[in-house]
């Protein structure tokens, strides 16, 4: 008698098994191309999506011109606390940080990448274009050394530091430094009237490059 009822049971539960029908999913089909998501619904979806912020948009168009040039950097989102690092440590350093914020600074020509981890493990990046420079003295031009202990403050530009100076001349001027930058030229008198003349003052950066600046002494 219970074998009859246990093969009357199986024989119920197949017929159901094969008369009940797949769900019918063709409706749900594309169902996301007509129904935008909805962001109230679902938290804030920014703080999944990171970013960097460059803060002087102008730098992302011309980029950072000389070494030492230098622009503040945001996290946008993502999931706090950040690291932020740099592809190439020799074209550029992040030299501040602190949490969401940072300054990234040119050390050298060669674009570089700075990057952004955050505590989920996103990424974020942005390339910082580091144009190569002429080797060049700031100021283009010296006004006339007219008097014995008179100064002209010369700074290198560009090129490939590190930087060194001469002179043509060191009985009439004299440089504070011949390595680096800035250099102060003095005009020097060794006797009365003897500082007259026009002086020439060479920098040299690490590439060889050479520019010079004349300087007046009537």
């Amino acid at each position: 008698m219970l074998c009859g009822s246990m093969i009357l049971t199986c024989a119920f539960l197949a017929c159901v098994c094969s008369c009940e029908k797949a769900p019918d999913t063709s409706e749900a089909t594309g169902y996301f191309d007509t129904h935008s998501l909805d962001p109230s619904l679902h938290g804030d979806i920014s703080t999944y999506t990171l970013s960097i912020v460059v803060m002087d948009p102008a730098v992302l168009t011309a980029g950072l011109a000389y070494n030492g040039a230098s622009v503040a950097l945001t996290a946008g989102g993502g999931t706090p606390p950040y690291n932020w690092d740099v592809h190439d440590s020799t074209l550029g350093s992040i030299a501040e940080k602190n949490g969401p914020n940072a300054v990234y600074q040119r050390i050298q020509a060669g674009d570089n990448v700075v990057i952004l981890k955050d505590n989920a493990g996103n990424r974020a990046y942005v390339t910082i274009m580091q144009p190569a420079n002429p080797l060049i003295i700031s100021p283009p031009t010296i006004s006339d050394l007219t008097a014995e202990g008179q100064t002209a403050v010369l700074t290198a530009l560009g090129g490939t530091p590190p930087y060194y100076w001469s002179i043509a001349n060191s009985s009439i001027g004299t440089l504070s430094s011949y390595s680096g930058t800035p250099a102060t030229y003095t005009r020097f008198e060794s006797g009365a009237g003897t500082g007259a003349g026009t002086n020439t003052v060479t920098l040299i950066d690490s590439a060889g490059n050479n520019v010079t600046r004349s300087i007046p002494q009537p």
